[in-house]
């Protein structure tokens, strides 16, 4: 990890899907996840390609792009906009379905009429940016304020680290059920206790 705010990866993959994952492991039916995206203007802004460029900065360099519009599918990502709604936080992401099994099927990304001037759009992708993360089971945030996923204010890249990546590569390698709790000891890291194959 570059991050001075975590110690390897496997840490930092832990506490980004602690909230709602319990940091199980969960994945989606397949990849890439197919997203639904209607006419979404506001103001200025066609939010419908700021979640364009979004999605392509996460597929940048990626031998499997992890996103792709796809209107006919019945599960995975779907923008949601409200033009009379002013949200705050700006933007968000919400589970709004679940398999037979208890995992997400759909989850939506709202956003309000925050964004609406050409000045505000690099702020729109970098929202979308950040909850394409949020979509990606990495339901938490980063303490670090150079990762998209940073939690304490709004994001203040347009760009997922590579940290990051790994953490989404990692989530999605990893057999689906793994308590990642259990491959810690009493709050430090150990890497005696991988499963085969799980290493990175």
């Amino acid at each position: 990890m570059a991050s001075p705010y975590y110690t390897d990866i496997m840490s930092f993959l832990r506490e980004l899907t602690e909230p709602y994952f319990n940091s199980t492991v969960c994945h989606w039916p397949a990849y890439p996840v197919p997203i639904r995206v209607g006419p979404a203007v506001n103001g200025e802004i066609d939010l419908a390609e700021c979640l364009a460029e979004a999605v392509d900065r996460w597929n940048l360099g990626e031998t499997n792009p992890w996103f792709t519009f796809d209107p006919d599918s019945d599960w995975g990502i779907r923008l949601i906009h409200f033009p009379d709604l002013e949200m705050h936080p700006p933007a968000r992401a919400q589970i709004t379905r679940l398999d037979d099994q208890g995992r997400p099927l759909r989850i939506h990304i709202i956003l309000g009429n925050n964004y609406a001037t050409p000045q505000q759009r690099p702020y729109a992708v970098r929202a979308l940016v950040h909850e394409l993360g949020h979509a990606l089971f990495l339901w938490g945030h980063s303490r670090d304020p150079a990762h998209v996923l940073w939690g304490s204010g709004p994001p203040l890249v347009d760009t997922p680290s590579l940290e990051e990546r790994k953490a989404a590569h990692l989530w999605r390698d990893l057999p689906e059920g793994l308590n990642l709790n259990l491959l810690f000891n009493a709050g430090e890291s150990s890497t005696a206790s991988w499963p085969p194959g799980a290493r990175p």
